[in-house]
């Protein structure tokens, strides 16, 4: 098995849920927790007891059973600290839901903090018993199974998730960072994509344009309308020194506002005729 982080859980969570179930933080998380969703662990690689050694049910252990463990151990109390993010919980018992490498998840044991010594825990010709001791579990220490987030997710969105996430070569979740930077060049490629789209937008626009104007009237013809154009709009103050100036722009407004819209491109191509006319015209 492998896990997330709280960081990481409560990021991945923000960022794939559909936008009903945001926002999402602490409150939701301990909700998924109490619904057997979700299951907050924490790491331990100490002692264990499984061995209870008391009639009466009473939470003594006998010390002669005390062994190593490796693994993941998790307890009710930890949504508590979802909940309460400056609260601690003490405990020397617990369940355990992964011993890596062996099969006994859900087992509950005490938490010993040495192992067992026959020299100096026999006396008497007995064994000695033993409560647990208390460890101290804070948020930071929380952590959630991979699978179990990955699955909730993919349930929200109706299809799996792991065709949708980044993986390793061996199909476990990347690193934090490694999310991070596969979403920045997803990013990039989208902005790349959006760059693409803008320039053919353009071009349409461009074609369209072209489409919108008259066919060209021949030379003597342009010349004589021109020269009329010229007269007009230099007598109503018009700055004709640029194609695309503000007289191109006054233009347009006009013909737009009288329902006559003409493009800025066949402004300027009569501008530019007009300045001719004017220049042949001094010959």
């Amino acid at each position: 098995m492998s896990y997330y982080n709280l960081e990481q859980t409560l990021k991945l969570f923000q960022t794939n849920l559909p936008e009903i179930l945001l926002p999402f933080d602490l409150p939701q998380l301990a909700d998924l927790c109490k619904r057997g969703e979700i299951t907050p662990v924490f790491s331990y690689d100490e002692y264990i007891n499984e061995g209870l050694g008391n009639d009466r049910e009473l939470p003594t252990y006998l010390k002669k059973l005390t062994k190593s463990f490796n693994g993941y151990l998790t307890l009710p109390d930890l949504t508590n600290l979802l909940l309460q993010p400056s609260y601690t919980v003490a405990t020397s018992t617990a369940y355990i839901y992964e011993e890596i490498g062996k099969d006994n998840k859900g087992t509950f044991v005490s938490l010993e903090n040495y192992g067992y010594d026959r020299d100096e825990d026999y006396y008497d010709g007995h064994y000695s018993y033993d409560s647990g001791d208390i460890n101290s579990i804070t948020i930071d220490n929380l952590l959630f199974p991979t699978k179990q987030v990955q699955t909730y997710i993919s349930s929200k969105h109706n299809k799996d998730l792991d065709k949708t996430m980044p993986t390793t070569a061996q199909g476990e979740p990347k690193t934090y960072e490694q999310l991070v930077e596969a979403l920045t060049t997803a990013d990039t490629k989208i902005r790349q994509q959006e760059e693409e789209i803008n320039m053919l937008n353009e071009q349409l626009r461009e074609q369209a344009d072209k489409l919108t104007e008259d066919k060209e009237l021949p030379y003597n013809s342009q010349m004589s309308v021109a020269r009329m154009l010229y007269g007009i709009l230099t007598e109503h103050k018009y700055d004709l020194t640029a194609t695309r100036g503000k007289a191109n722009e006054l233009i347009e407004t006009a013909s737009q506002i009288h329902g006559t819209p003409i493009t800025r491109n066949f402004i300027s191509k009569w501008i530019q005729l007009a300045n001719q006319a004017k220049s042949d015209s001094k010959k």
